[in-house]
């Protein structure tokens, strides 16, 4: 077990072997960490691809593979970053949008059913808003405004000359006159026009009617045809949709949230709140040793050190020596 999580954490096995139990349990225990998100990450989008995008088995397999593995390096990473203030809000904001970014995974696969319901809602809508599109574009490009303010000016004048024709026969109009006489057999021929004018718009907005009703549809079946019920985005839609509309279904998904919060941040957590163990404590030492090495080489009081090296002169003679140069 050690041998497997020193390979999962980067951690040299032969000297954790060598150390207390304290430090051997921290490897191990870090190990498991980073494990338990890897492993939900790997079932959930396996779920996801097959039974909420439907993919077929073996690209769900890959594709469940290739995140599991990109989840893995990232979590290996946190366990090896060593650094101050900036490094520990590196390590929260990863775990912070890997959890978020699990849980909808998570719930996306939990709640397929109600997002199902909820995504044919969505359809629905989405061919209502094409048609309401549609209708007003084909009004507007073929000025059903203007056609309507016509047809009410041509019916107010039928009804006006009609009216007029009325109150003539009737003698309450015009020349005061009852029955059908001259005067009432042209203002009748008038109204015959106006209706014969308001007729000819009437059949012009009829037929305007009947290609706006093809329009509309085709603009409705291929908004229907082209709307992916299994499209990652419209089903996260969806969900936030559902989401939004049903209180419980919050309380739900936050529970879910603060899951999945807890899971990726389970590494972050151990990592910054885990006591240093000697096995840490030796290689800090081991790097420190190394640093004042290092110092202590390049000071001028180094057994190795060379002031020949720094001066002008010698550095000229040696470039001639290195180019093979004479210098006499």
């Amino acid at each position: 077990m050690l041998y497997v999580a020193t390979l999962m954490t980067g951690d040299n096995y032969a000297m954790l072997l060598k150390e207390t139990p304290a430090s051997r349990r921290k490897v191990v225990g870090l190990a498991i960490a980073m494990m338990i998100p890897v492993i939900v990450w790997f079932l959930s989008t396996l779920l996801l691809s097959l039974h909420v995008l439907k993919l077929n088995r073996w690209p769900a397999i890959l594709a469940s593979i290739c995140c599991m593995t990109l989840i893995f390096l990232m979590e290996k990473l946190i366990v090896m970053s060593k650094g101050g203030r900036w490094m520990a809000l590196f390590r929260i904001l990863i775990g912070f949008i890997l959890a978020t970014l699990g849980s909808l995974t998570l719930d996306e696969v939990l709640f397929d059913g109600d997002i199902s319901r909820s995504v044919k809602r969505l359809r629905g809508m989405d061919g209502i808003a094409a048609s309401d599109s549609a209708r007003t574009e084909f009004e507007r490009l073929n000025g059903y405004a203007d056609l309507d303010t016509r047809i009410q000016a041509a019916r107010s004048a039928y009804e006006r000359a009609e009216e007029s024709v009325i109150q003539e026969a009737n003698g309450t109009y015009g020349t005061g006159k009852r029955g059908v006489g001259k005067i009432t057999q042209l203002k009748d021929r008038k109204a015959q026009q106006r209706q014969r004018d308001l007729d000819v718009l009437l059949a012009q907005k009829a037929v305007l009617d009947s290609a706006k009703s093809r329009y509309v549809d085709t603009a409705r079946a291929h908004a229907l045809a082209s709307f992916t019920e299994h499209g990652l985005l419209i089903r996260i839609k969806a969900l936030s949709e559902l989401v939004k509309s049903d209180s419980w279904m919050m309380i739900t998904y936050l529970l879910f949230t603060g899951l999945m919060l807890l899971v990726e941040f389970m590494v972050v957590i151990f990592k910054m709140s885990w006591p240093m163990t000697n096995y840490e404590r030796r290689i800090d030492m081991i790097e420190r040793i190394g640093e004042r090495r290092m110092a202590l080489l390049m000071s001028e009081g180094s057994p190795v050190y060379d002031p020949t090296r720094t001066g002008q002169e010698v550095k000229e003679a040696r470039r001639f020596l290195d180019r093979g140069v004479s210098i006499f």
